[in-house]
């Protein structure tokens, strides 16, 4: 409509006298509010509508219908790690796709080695008061969590470091002098020709005289030759640095957003306080200086728009935006890597904010320097639905109960039960709550063989993956930090006397080197390693028994070994003759 306006009082102007040329402006100027307003409210509408996804994410995973729905963090499981793929850190329905808010990958990986990396004693300490502050920071988090195109997604990071570490391109001060010089050239002689020749065919389409001859091109066509020369010359410079300015700018938008959110906030506890101070470079915030990177390449894009190109082109746009952009990276690309490592860092934290404030039943665990424990009242797996987890109590320590042999019958919960006490040793060593009324527990490091498979393709068997497993786990059990040990099944795939000897070799060297841990199995011939150890040995069962014609469990640890096992049940409920 406005557009409409437009042509009609321009037609108006040129063939009628009633109406000053200034009424052109009208149109423009209304043009230009109506745009500017409507990209304001476009932009609240998204806005609107990644609250309403975040608020709805939030819902379903208190109803524990959050598989599938995040980031499930896949491109960080590693069949190799110690723990990672037997405790499902990592893929759909992972305890990182439970966790995980972060909006850039470096915010993704970060959270991901905390989660396979143990902190020490001073660290974890400190992350465990930035968590229990940030837990409560709800307009903070629900801030980050809408920066971007949507939630759910995630930028590259990686992308925007590459350039600022990208070596420089114009190197030269006089090009840009020349620029200059033409720049104007090129408007002052087209303002000689066009401006007399435009005043003439206004009042030719008044009728008040006749075109006549209107010269004045050529200085314009000679200055405009000579800038091509010059564009033809440098422009191949200035053209590397402004397409490589282009792929990062998804990543400009989402990490200055975040920056200036953060910037704003006033941290109480010295570990948020301290990271927040890492946000600046000299006297300038960082999300300003990004902020500025960001408009330069706002402007570059334009410059594919056919009007902007042209009057761009006139004044070698380009080669200015080029510049800046090269003393932009001169000044501030040596801080990018801290801006998104402090991003990273905050976004990790605000991720395990977010599960301690969803569960605010979930206790942090007392860490205790230099000791070898783990103390855990009704700890529960936090995967599992909070109103059907049955809890435990687990208690393994150097200078006591240091071996837990657990037997029992099939599905009664003895792989569950090591899982439970991995991910919450995993949660308790990032800094995180865990799933239990109380815990203790010495900064450890977690071995675990669980989740084995053979390798058609690499010609190994599935006994001789758990071997390789085990073998890692001794030399874990060498270093300097002790070593929890969780053994599924422990060396099911041969004979049940080679098994006992091969179990009881392996469970006394890591007991030798200070480790504890738990061994689950079958075969009730294991049961006496606990009982070789005396008081520092110890077994457990789970038991189920018949209900209305079906096996039934109650998945609560008892002392002492199983006495009976369910195959032939299973078998008998299922069809088969026994």
């Amino acid at each position: 409509m406005v557009g409409l306006v437009g042509i009609g009082l321009l037609g108006s102007l040129l063939f009628t006298e009633w109406l000053p040329a200034s009424v052109l402006w009208f149109p423009v100027v209304a043009f230009a509010l109506l745009a500017f307003f409507h990209e304001r409210i476009e932009r609240r509408r998204l806005q609107a509508d990644r609250a309403v996804a975040y608020y709805r994410h939030g819902l379903e995973r208190l109803a524990g219908d959050w598989i599938g729905r995040g980031r499930d963090g896949a491109r960080f499981a590693d069949a190799t790690h110690p723990y990672a793929s037997d405790l499902d850190l990592f893929g759909r329905g992972s305890l990182f796709e439970l966790l995980s808010e972060a909006r850039t990958s470096d915010g993704e990986a970060r959270l991901a080695a905390w989660l396979t990396t143990a902190g020490d004693f001073e660290t974890l300490g400190k992350r465990q008061r930035a968590v229990d502050e940030f837990r409560g920071k709800l307009d903070l988090r629900f801030d980050l969590a809408l920066f971007g195109d949507e939630i759910g997604s995630t930028v590259d990071t990686g992308v925007l470091l590459r350039w600022a570490r990208l070596p420089a391109v114009l190197t030269r001060a006089w090009p840009k002098g020349l620029a200059v010089l033409f720049g104007l050239a090129n408007l002052v002689t087209l303002t000689a020709w066009w401006a007399p020749l435009l005043q003439a065919m206004t009042k030719v389409a008044r009728g008040a005289e006749e075109l006549g001859s209107y010269g004045g091109a050529l200085p314009f066509f000679l200055s405009l030759g000579a800038s091509g020369l010059f564009a033809a010359w440098y422009g191949k410079e200035t053209g590397r640095v402004l397409h490589a300015a282009d792929r990062p700018q998804r990543e400009l938008a989402l990490l200055a957003g975040m920056l200036e959110r953060l910037e704003r906030e006033r941290f109480d506890c010295e570990p948020l306080a301290d990271l927040a101070a890492t946000l600046r470079t000299g006297d300038l915030p960082s999300s300003r200086a990004i902020a500025r990177l960001t408009r330069l390449v706002e402007i570059d894009e334009s410059r594919h728009n056919v009007i902007f190109a042209a009057l761009g082109g006139l004044v070698f746009a380009g080669t200015h935006l080029a510049h800046a952009m090269e003393r932009w990276r001169t000044r501030h690309g040596a801080a990018v890597r801290g801006w998104v490592d402090a991003v990273a860092r905050f976004e990790a934290l605000s991720s395990l904010a977010r599960h301690a404030f969803e569960n605010p039943d979930d206790s942090f665990p007392e860490l205790v320097e230099g000791q070898t424990l783990l103390e855990a009242e009704g700890v529960a797996h936090p995967l599992l639905p909070r109103e059907t987890a049955v809890r435990n109590t687990v208690t393994l320590r150097r200078d006591g109960q240091r071996l837990w042999i657990v037997s029992g019958s099939n599905m009664a919960g003895k792989s569950t039960l090591l899982r439970t006490t991995g991910v919450n040793v995993v949660l308790a060593l990032a800094g995180a709550p865990v799933r239990a009324t109380r815990m203790r527990l010495g900064v450890l490091q977690l071995g675990v063989s669980m989740r084995l498979v053979d390798s058609l393709h690499e010609g190994t068997s599935h006994l001789y993956a758990e071997l390789q497993r085990l073998k890692s786990i001794l030399e874990l059990s060498a270093g300097p930090r002790p070593v929890l040990f969780l053994l599924d099944e422990v060396l099911h795939g041969t004979n049940s006397s080679d098994r006992r000897v091969g179990a009881a070799a392996v469970i006394s060297q890591l007991l030798e080197r200070g480790a504890i841990g738990m061994v689950t199995t079958h075969d009730l011939a294991l049961a006496r390693i606990a009982d070789d150890l005396g008081l520092a040995g110890a077994n457990m069962h789970f038991v189920d028994h018949m209900e209305n014609g079906e096996l039934a469990f109650d998945y609560l640890l008892r002392e002492g070994a199983v006495q009976k096992g369910n195959a032939l049940e299973l078998m008998r409920a299922i069809g088969l003759k026994v």
